[in-house]
């Protein structure tokens, strides 16, 4: 029986949890401890930010009566360290809309009352500034289309005190939502309110989409209305709230209605979504629409469904305009004045256009990933320019897209083989790896890589034989490679020793640092004669044997070849360690042809 009774309550927690879930949702607390998950009233789950961002440092804000009704507010992450640090928030789905809040509230956390300035930004573009949060919470929301698989928040500092956050949220949309949103703009909060209410804001679950609807100051003249029955929406359109447009705002014995807005820029482009449902049955309700000089109209509200007038105002405003207004006003054949249920206004967020190639960018994320590299690798690797990544070095096409052209990582404390995810990176020139503790062989894909002409691989623990594409580009003066301080690497194909390379085992004995391409000098040139006399002296096979005189012949006039290595052997009979020098009589005019190395 107590099986049966564990597993029902079991079962109901499942149910619990599954109603509970928000598919798509992600909810941090910033500032909480690593591991720290909660739920708010049962509802929404919140996490820590530890998987989201690898610098700040965590606080908790006094204990203060004030801050208790702040729910997500009692805990910041400040950024002391570095101009910009970015949250990435995963997983999204590229091409899709994303509903996207950050919260702040200073409270004194690090017990110097001085509430910092501080930016905002949306990957690369500037969002918004954040001004002395100090006892009251502050929040800006932003709809955005993801144009990858992440999307970015950046805290940048200004100089005017060290960034921080308390909350950041993401919320799914559908992408018929909000037109006014794609790649080239996105959609800031400016107001949102449920014209008629007169009590808290409508959020979550009100609103399954966790937008925030908030009741205006009612002016004079407006009378609310009111319903109990539920306003549904005509399709999936804009997912509005029931409980937000069962209320209206109407005027009081006049045919007009004004709302107004002040703006604190000049010529701000605004996009206005006006919601309405008629609430009273058997009306005749017929009215216009105007925002500046844009109308629609005339039209009928329908009874207890949900209708939007979205104006765009992005083009209409004046010169230095500050002031905006909208009003509603009754035709002459309606017997009741106009209504507006509920108000969205959002500025517009100008995307940038100059950003990084699109596979670029997922090959570094996936290579700082691979590496756990712990630089100011966040956002876009190129742009703002100001903060592009340490270690990069990036080139604009003609269509103001950034490619990667060189990365260096040498002395970067980087472990495991080399990172296939270089391979996608088609436009690098150089590349520098050296001093690390790489292993593994040199991968076939670097000598694939179209422009590459610089491949530093120095001081590792690379294995296995070079590739021959790596080695026939440097000899023919497309690459300059340089792979010394590699002592199991075998540079000029496999070797003939105990612990041979390729196919034969790894290279363990072979501890000759890599050539790279070097102007002949008289002392090379002495070298490598002095070289071809021991083989000759000391070869029992003919294919091994040359003349001195003829070694002079074929010494290279300008450059050695880009790899040489000497302790090859050729493809005759072992030379052996007790040979004795031929016995004295007569010498060959010429000697034979020597196997080429």
């Amino acid at each position: 029986m107590r099986f049966v009774w564990s597993l029902l309550a079991s079962l109901l927690t499942t149910v619990v949890v599954l109603v509970h879930a928000q598919p798509g949702f992600i909810s941090i607390d910033c500032g909480i401890a690593e591991g720290s998950e909660y739920q708010q009233s049962g509802q929404i789950n919140f996490v820590s930010d530890v998987n989201f961002i690898d610098s700040g440092i965590n606080h908790d804000l006094p204990k203060v009566a004030l801050y208790d009704k702040y729910v997500h507010y009692k805990n910041v992450r400040s950024f002391p360290d570095g101009d910009r640090n970015c949250y990435t928030l995963r997983p999204v789905d590229e091409g899709s809309k994303y509903l996207i809040r950050a919260g702040f509230l200073y409270g004194n956390y690090d017990g110097q009352n001085l509430s910092p300035t501080f930016d905002l930004y949306l990957g690369v573009d500037w969002w918004a500034t954040v001004q002395n949060p100090t006892t009251t919470k502050q929040f800006f929301e932003i709809i955005t289309l993801a144009t990858m698989d992440f999307v970015s928040v950046c805290l940048v500092n200004t100089g005017k005190g060290t960034p921080f956050i308390s909350v950041l949220s993401l919320r799914p949309l559908t992408n018929s939502m909000y037109n006014a949103t794609n790649k080239d703009q996105s959609l800031k909060l400016f107001g949102r309110f449920d014209m008629g209410s007169a009590g808290a804001p409508i959020r979550y679950p009100a609103d399954p989409l966790e937008r925030v609807w908030f009741y205006p100051k009612m002016v004079e003249g407006w009378s609310r209305l009111q319903t109990n029955l539920t306003v549904r929406n005509y399709d999936d359109g804009l997912k509005l709230p029931s409980m937000a447009m069962m209320t209206a705002i109407m005027p009081n014995g006049s045919d007009i209605m004004y709302f107004n807005w002040t703006s604190s820029q000049d010529n701000q482009l605004f996009h206005v979504y006006k919601h309405y449902a008629e609430l009273v049955p058997n009306s005749v309700r017929e009215m216009t629409d105007c925002c500046e000089s844009s109308c629609y109209g005339p039209f009928v509200p329908p009874y207890l469904v949900a209708f939007t007038v979205h104006t765009d105002l992005s083009s209409t405003g004046g010169v230095n305009q500050k002031q905006y207004s909208c009003w509603f006003q009754k035709m002459e054949n309606s017997t009741l004045p106009p209504i507006l249920n509920a108000i969205e206004i959002y500025t517009v967020l100008q995307r940038s256009k100059t950003t990084t190639n699109q596979e670029d960018v997922y090959a570094m994320m996936n290579i700082k990933s691979a590496y756990k590299v712990k630089r100011n690798w966040m956002d876009d690797p190129c742009f703002p320019k100001n903060y592009s990544w340490e270690g990069l070095t990036c080139r604009n096409d003609a269509t103001d897209t950034a490619k990667i052209i060189a990365l260096d990582l040498s002395s970067s404390g980087l472990n495991g083989e080399i990172s296939s995810h270089i391979a996608n990176l088609r436009s690098l020139e150089s590349l520098n790896l050296s001093n690390n503790s790489l292993e593994g062989q040199v991968p076939e894909f670097l000598a694939k890589l179209p422009s590459l002409s610089f491949l530093n691989l120095t001081g590792n623990q690379l294995n296995g034989s070079l590739p021959s594409l790596l080695l026939e580009r440097s000899k023919i003066g497309l690459l300059t490679l340089s792979v010394g301080g590699n002592r199991n690497l075998c540079v000029s194909g496999p070797c003939s020793n105990a612990n041979g390379c390729g196919s034969k085992g790894s290279c363990g004995k072979n501890k000759r640092k890599i050539i790279i391409p070097v102007v002949a000098s008289i002392f090379s040139s002495v070298g490598l004669l002095t070289v071809l006399i021991i083989l000759w002296k000391h070869s029992k096979g003919a294919g091994c044997q040359q003349g001195a005189e003829n070694a002079a012949e074929k010494q290279p006039s300008s450059s050695f070849p880009s790899f040489h290595n000497s302790s090859r052997k050729c493809n005759s009979p072992p030379i052996s360690e007790t040979a004795t020098a031929p016995k004295p009589g007569p010498q060959p005019t010429r000697a034979k042809a020597a196997n080429a190395y």
